[in-house]
């Protein structure tokens, strides 16, 4: 009995003599196995338990490592960031000077400030100054990038009329179709004469999907139809060029 309480208190260092081999001596045998098979499975318990903890120290440890590179990476990124934003202000900066020359001068010979110019004479330079004017823009746009990628960009809505924003688009557009071979043609629905939104973003996204079209037309032409529906005002460009893939359309769009 003292033995059994001790064994019930977590005591297995106790054993019972067995002396002889009647009922009692086999229940003391079996009782002293048990004590050997309580040891086992203690030492076995032990031994998964402090295997655990090490598992649970090195994963522990792991972590804290990866934590800290990610930190690190963090650190090293802000201040790519930062180089990236100083960067493109140095460079739109250097970039503006003699753009903003090439405006002014440009605006100047419109102007006739320089002496007459015959119509033909205008028109390129109406060009020459549209792009030069779209081309600032993308310089400034570069610094719009970081409040792009960090969801902050900021829309600049005004009302302005859609023969301004096509006379900015159309010209240089009509070019890059000529040196192809191509017809660029445009239409408006006739009772559209002002729009509401970004001109200078809706006039980058009319270029950009103008211009890919031009690229990926080979033979041909590329349209342009403006139309209102229900207060929308739809920009639709149609081409005959390759197209785009039916599975990628919805990626896109």
């Amino acid at each position: 009995a003292s033995a059994s309480k001790r064994v019930a208190q977590g005591d297995l260092s106790t054993s019972v003599d067995v002396k002889s081999s009647n009922e009692i001596g086999v229940l003391a045998n079996s009782f002293n196995q048990m004590i050997v098979s309580l040891k086992k499975s203690r030492g076995e318990l032990q031994q998964w338990g402090e295997e655990l903890e090490r598992k649970v120290e090195e994963r522990t440890a792991d972590l804290e490592q990866r934590g800290q590179e990610l930190a690190d990476t963090n650190v090293r990124l802000e201040e790519a960031s930062q180089h990236k934003s100083q960067f493109l202000a140095n460079m739109s900066h250097e970039l503006r000077t003699p753009l903003n020359s090439i405006i002014g001068y440009t605006k100047l010979m419109l102007d006739g400030l320089e002496g007459d110019i015959n119509e033909e004479q205008k028109q390129d330079l109406q060009t020459v100054y549209n792009n030069s004017k779209h081309l600032l823009e993308l310089i400034n746009g570069l610094l719009d990038l970081s409040r792009i990628e960090a969801g902050k960009t900021v829309l600049s809505y005004g009302t302005f009329p859609i023969s301004d924003l096509l006379s900015e688009v159309i010209p240089g557009m009509e070019q890059l179709a000529r040196e192809k071979g191509l017809a660029l043609t445009y239409s408006v629905t006739p009772d559209i004469d002002n729009l509401y939104a970004d001109k200078a973003k809706t006039k980058q996204v009319l270029i950009n999907i103008l211009g890919n079209a031009v690229k990926f037309t080979n033979e041909g032409s590329v349209k342009l139809d403006v139309a209102e529906t229900n207060s929308d005002f739809i920009f639709s460009v149609t081409d005959t060029g390759i197209g785009i893939k039916e599975e990628e359309l919805e990626a896109i769009f």
